[in-house]
């Protein structure tokens, strides 16, 4: 019987220097890469398209699963990547985007409370985004956004080497995102539509 085991080696106690949970999510559209440059360890370290990755603030709202499922009878091994996140608040530019995560497609980069940061659908991008969008009952309730999004990988998310500027990304941060989405073209390029200031919300 064959082996696709890799050399290992071991793995030591860590120190308790790590806190849980997601600072921010990117949303970065579905194939504008360009050559991506990866290591031995499938870290990215280079794209040279210089995407733009559209920041999400979601702290303390947001979390990343992997699966690793793997069938002995069928042969076969794939990663389920899950985001959970939680928007807060409803209007309607998010009515918008939450629309546009439904009918299109994205890669999606998790920056963890610790500053890691981790490419999810590196080859295919998310499988399906489903929200549920709640004004809750009484005055405590939630109000706001819950959306999955769900991937089926050959990997584990991909972490990057460094920065999201540092490996080509254009971070989009969030005061832009409320009228940013209106003003790119079918290239994903900024295009002046004139658009008005008082449009601008923190999402």
């Amino acid at each position: 019987m064959g082996s696709c085991q890799r050399l290992l080696r071991g793995r030591a106690k860590k120190c308790k220097s790590v806190v849980a949970g997601i600072k921010n999510i990117y949303l970065v559209p579905f194939d504008t890469l360009g050559d991506v440059t990866l290591d031995e360890y499938r870290r990215i370290s280079n794209v040279t398209n210089n995407p733009n990755a559209f920041q999400f603030e979601v702290f303390r709202d947001s979390s990343l699963t992997q699966n690793i499922i793997s069938s002995y009878n069928n042969g076969t091994t794939y990663v389920q990547q899950v985001i959970q996140v939680a928007l807060k608040q409803t209007d309607y530019i998010t009515d918008d985007m939450v629309m546009d995560f439904s009918f299109s497609k994205y890669y999606i980069i998790v920056e963890d409370n610790n500053g890691e940061l981790m490419f999810c659908g590196f080859d295919y991008g998310y499988n399906t985004a489903t929200s549920s969008v709640q004004t809750g009952k009484e005055m405590t309730d939630f109000i706001g956004y819950n959306t999955t999004f769900s991937f089926q990988e050959k990997h584990l998310a991909n972490y990057l080497d460094g920065s999201l500027s540092s490996v080509g990304f254009n971070v989009v941060e969030p005061e832009d995102v409320a009228f940013i989405w209106d003003n790119v073209d079918e290239s994903w390029e900024l295009v002046d539509k004139n658009w008005e200031s008082n449009f601008l919300i923190d999402l």
